[in-house]
């Protein structure tokens, strides 16, 4: 009775799975409502100060609660659409700010299981790629016998694929991973 060994299964290095961008900061509604009351705090403002400057001096009326109140109402809201839009912008940079923690942290995790997995060593600074469908440029790499070359690291069907020997990816040879 003769017995097969198993196939030896190397593993393939996932592409992570990233949550998209987040969008650049944009005023909400309510903060546009507050600055079109401002603008129109302001038009009342202007039409009060040119009601009282008309006219003879007797006959010009001194309407300050008139002047006041719409200036007031206008600094006010300014001041509260001020602060909305500020707290927005430093929300969305926040928001930047973990996804590109968790880009990087993504990309050494890659970089880390690459090297693991084909028994390569990066010597160059180029970025790995952590969406499906990208290519980096050529990357210095060494090879598991010591040797240097350069290598393009891409990623298809949610899996990294290493190739080397070419110009470009895609007259280059794919990497081998090596064994356990």
């Amino acid at each position: 009775m003769s017995r097969a060994l198993p196939a030896l299964v190397l593993p393939a290095v996932a592409v992570p799975d990233l949550p998209p961008a987040p969008e650049p900061y944009a005023p909400g509604p309510f903060t546009v409502f507050v600055f079109v009351l401002v603008a129109l705090a302001m038009l009342l403002f202007v039409a009060a100060v040119v009601w009282s400057t008309t006219g003879s001096r007797r006959q010009r009326p001194t309407p300050w609660r008139a002047v006041l109140w719409p200036a007031g109402i206008a600094l006010v809201l300014c001041a509260v659409g001020v602060v909305l839009v500020i707290s927005g912008q430093r929300s969305a940079a926040a928001d930047r700010g973990e996804y590109d923690d968790a880009r990087v942290a993504a990309e050494a995790t890659a970089r880390t299981q690459l090297e693991d997995t084909y028994g390569i060593t990066f010597l160059s600074d180029w970025s790995i790629p952590i969406e499906d469908g990208q290519e980096t440029g050529q990357n210095e790499v060494r090879l598991p016998d010591g040797s240097r070359t350069e290598c393009f690291v891409l990623t298809r069907d949610g899996q990294y694929e290493v190739r080397c020997g070419g110009d470009t990816a895609d007259d280059s040879t794919p990497l081998e991973p090596v064994a356990g």
